[in-house]
């Protein structure tokens, strides 16, 4: 990419005037860009697929009307979660109700202070990355016990605990998963698990 800028610039008067690094911070930026919607899409999808395979399993459709086949159901039901009112139950304690989406919100965001997205950029480098990581975005289990148990209904409560549940069974594997990587690598230092990767498909 480094070449192909390179001599684009080499290519164009107008493009040479231009501050250094300024052509090279935009194709990042575009190039990040089209990689969230690429995610974004791909993710959409996977979803859609999910919900026409479980339809297909209890003996119902699925989403079939939004774009062909229901192909674009995914940007529907955004759109519906955006518009959606800010509903507090009557009896429910407010201040709580109101902090627990920003507490799971919190531990899922504060994970990326960690993870180093290219060379030097990490914001807090760190020798316990992995193990902060994991602790972090664990916080969200607080988060939705806080909105289960504030809300003041015994089936929210209910819904809540099973969603823990759920969390923590899927965060025990995941915990195993990293330790073999800890083993591995000797470090929980995710800049120096990166780095031990460099090189060829052998190294």
């Amino acid at each position: 990419m480094q070449t192909w800028l390179d001599s684009l610039i080499e290519g164009s008067t107008w493009l040479q005037s231009l501050p250094g690094g300024l052509l090279h911070l935009v194709a990042i930026v575009v190039a990040g860009a089209l990689l969230l919607v690429f995610s974004a899409v791909l993710a959409g999808e996977t979803v859609w697929l999910e919900r026409r395979g479980a339809g297909r399993m209890q003996a119902r459709i699925g989403p079939n009307r939004v774009g062909p086949q229901g192909l674009l159901q995914f940007l529907a039901d955004a759109l519906k979660l955006l518009a959606k009112e800010d509903i507090i139950p009557r009896s429910a304690d407010k201040m709580i109700f109101r902090l627990a989406p920003v507490v799971v919100f919190a531990g899922a965001f504060v994970g990326f202070a960690v993870i180093p997205f290219g060379y030097g950029l990490v914001v807090a480098d760190m020798n316990v990355g992995l193990f902060l990581v994991l602790s972090l975005t664990s916080i969200e289990v607080v988060g939705v016990i806080m909105a289960g148990w504030a809300s003041n209904s015994k089936w929210a409560v209910l819904g809540s605990r099973r969603e823990v549940a759920q969390m923590v069974s899927y965060e025990l594997p995941l915990a195993i998963s990293a330790l073999a990587i800890v083993v591995l690598g000797g470090t929980m230092n995710l800049t120096q698990l990166v780095e031990q990767q460099s090189g060829g498909v052998w190294n």
